[in-house]
This record gives structure tokens, sequence and C-alpha cells, in this order.
């Protein structure tokens, strides 16, 4: 699983439930997922610490946060390889977290006290080159569900990543019928929230070219299945620019949690 680009070699190895390999499958023989926070949450997405090297890397979830703000244990080191053209690097390597930072409302999470957590874990991304994030939503402003709100916005402001995604807007289930899932649409219920997905990088990428994909059908409301369909949940692809002529595209994803048997042929033709 790796790619030769303009002399220079990298790889990307870790477990599949921190990393997914954007442009080959992957298979977890390990077991290295995260460790929980310290009460009320699991930890994030494990990895190993990678060999090196690269093409195209890719992110998937992570596990939720715990109160006390605390990550769980992985990431994934990348880099490194011989060859690479004059006068520029042949190897380097980067930290790399996948991390569902449990983001819903506090009225709705099963991780309490999100406005205690959030600054925690902001601060603590720091440690990482590049963070991928899930459930994490930004407030809308005006915000016409007050005090009802989502905690971005708490959590980017403690980070010092240069380079930051763009928050996809909330829907607030103002979708029109042409951009409703089918499933969704027939079952009446319309998505309140987008896909939660967001990056830190230490490494270039420009957030106007970031693309959000959804999943393209859904199942469950808000008292029936998993309420799959008031998240507008999929996947994002960015890419980075690791050096001149160098890139990696990284796919982050959010999978739906309905395990049905409405949900996994929607789930198996998503994926």
């Amino acid at each position: 699983m790796s790619e030769a680009r303009q002399g220079t070699f990298f790889t990307i190895k870790a477990g599949c439930a921190a990393l997914l390999l954007a442009f080959a499958g992957c298979s977890d023989d390990s077991d290295d997922a995260g460790s929980g926070g310290a009460s009320g949450g699991t930890g994030g997405g494990g990895g190993t610490s990678g060999s090196t090297g690269g093409s195209d890397g890719a992110a998937g979830s992570g596990g939720a946060g715990g109160p006390d703000g605390s990550l769980g244990s992985g990431g994934v080191a990348g880099g490194a390889g011989s060859g690479g053209a004059a006068g520029s690097p042949s190897s380097g390597e980067f930290l790399a977290l996948s991390y569902n930072v449990a983001g819903l409302p506090e009225e709705l999470s099963g991780s309490p006290e999100p406005l205690t957590r959030m600054p925690l874990i902001g601060a603590l991304l720091n440690d990482y080159d590049l963070v991928l994030t899930q459930e994490d939503w930004e407030t809308p402003d005006p915000n016409p569900l007050a005090p009802t709100r989502v905690y971005h916005e708490i959590l980017v402001a403690n980070t010092n990543h240069p380079y930051k995604s763009i928050s996809a807007p909330l829907p607030l289930g103002n979708s029109t019928e042409a951009n409703q899932r089918p499933s969704c649409l027939a079952d009446g219920v319309a998505a309140l929230t987008s896909d939660g997905l967001n990056l830190f990088s230490r490494i270039f990428f420009d957030p106007t070219t970031t693309a959000h994909v959804r999943w393209t059908d859904a199942y469950g409301g808000a008292d029936f299945g998993a309420a799959d369909c008031l998240a507008d949940k999929g996947f994002s692809v960015t890419t980075l620019r690791i050096a001149p002529g160098v890139e990696i595209d990284v796919n982050n994803l959010h999978g739906e949690a309905g395990r049905t048997a409405q949900d996994l042929p929607l789930m198996r033709h998503d994926y």
C-alpha cells in the first residue's frame, strides 16, 4: 500500500479503527484501539506508530472522549523513505489522530459536560500534526435553537494548527425535498445536523476545496431506528500538500449507527 510520487516515498500504517487508506482496503489484525478518558467515555481510535511513508492517507472514526477531555491512545506516525527530488527532503513523518469528540448538545449527548470537555480536548489536539474529528458541529450565528448549542467553536479556540477546515453548516431540518435521502423522505425525517467532520493540520491544505459527500441513504428518526436521518453523515475528502508535487488525499468519515434490517443494506450500498 504505497506509491511513489516525484521521487519521494511515503507509507502510512495503522489499524483500520484509526485510519483508512484512501487508495486501498486494509485489514485490521491488531488490537490497537485507544483507551478511554477518565470516566463517561471511550478514547480516540487507536493506531500503531506507523512505518513511514506514503500516498493517499485517510482517516476513520475514533472513540468518543471522556468528560475530563482526555484523549484515547493512538494516532499514526507517517513518513520516511528514500528517493526525493534534489533540493527537497526525501523523508519525513507526521503524527495523526482520528477522534470522535461527542459534540452533540448536552441534552442529547451520552458524554456529559461538553463545555468543560471541549477546551481540554482542543488543547490536547495540539500534540498532533493532523487531527480528524467527528461529531464536531459548529453553532450557527445567529442560533435559532438557543440555548441549545453545539461546540466546534469552543474546541477550535484552543487549537494552534495553522490549517483548519470550514465546518459544514447545520441544515436544522431545512433541507429541500430534492436534497432529502429517499428513505428519510419517505419517513418524513429531515436532517438537523451536518456531517460533523472537521480537520486540523500543520500540513498545508486549502479548506475551500474539501469535498463533503453524504451517504446516499439512511434510516431512522427521533423515535425509531438509530436516528441516522437526523444527521447528514458521510465522508469528507481533503488534499494535503506535504511537499512540492507530493499530495495525500485524506478521507474522514462517520458511518451510520443503525444495525437493523433496514439499515444494513443501505450501509453496504454506501460503503
